[in-house]
């Protein structure tokens, strides 16, 4: 292996943070880095995993297979290093930094997102929520996608809306 083939643990954390951003600049910011130095280490995380790693799409980037694989394999290693088995810890949302970008239409914004921004706050005090509009005959995609990790809308027929996400239909 030739030295421009080493990695250090940090390109690897670099690569978790672009998969789960989605977004060189926005994976920078929360890395503490530019974006140059951003774009220059997955430049070399392609070269040296010979993965494209992220592509573009018409919202942003998507992950490859191997760069999701390689980010569950980067969570074990952290959970270890940081002594916790493969699965980390419970989730303990008051101490949880943890950033959940929501898609919300409308009429759940108006009625039932301030009542459950509010309780996450008391509960999770130091997560962050990003929340959005959507279209909701998309709410499949964003979620494939990655644009967003959770859809909250009213739909008429769920199956013809997103048939491989979790619907509950009201009565």
């Amino acid at each position: 292996m030739t030295s421009a083939q080493h990695l250090s643990f940090q390109h690897l954390l670099y690569l978790e943070a672009l998969v789960e951003e989605r977004h060189v600049t926005r994976a920078a910011e929360r890395m503490g880095i530019g974006q140059p130095a951003m774009s220059t280490a997955l430049a070399k995380l392609r070269e040296v995993c010979k993965d494209p790693l992220l592509v573009k799409t018409s919202t942003g980037m998507a992950p490859t297979l191997r760069a999701v694989e390689l980010v569950r394999r980067i969570r074990d290693v952290s959970n270890l290093i940081e002594g916790r088995g493969p699965g980390g810890d419970r989730f303990d949302p008051a101490a949880s930094r943890a950033r959940l970008r929501i898609m919300a239409s409308d009429g759940i914004s108006r009625v039932l997102l301030p009542q459950l921004m509010e309780r996450a706050g008391r509960l999770a005090p130091q997560m962050q929520f990003t929340v959005t509009p959507g279209d909701v005959r998309r709410v499949a995609e964003y979620l494939r996608d990655g644009d967003v990790d959770l859809a909250l809308a009213f739909v008429r027929n769920p199956r013809a809306t997103c048939g491989r996400c979790c619907c509950i239909r009201s009565a």
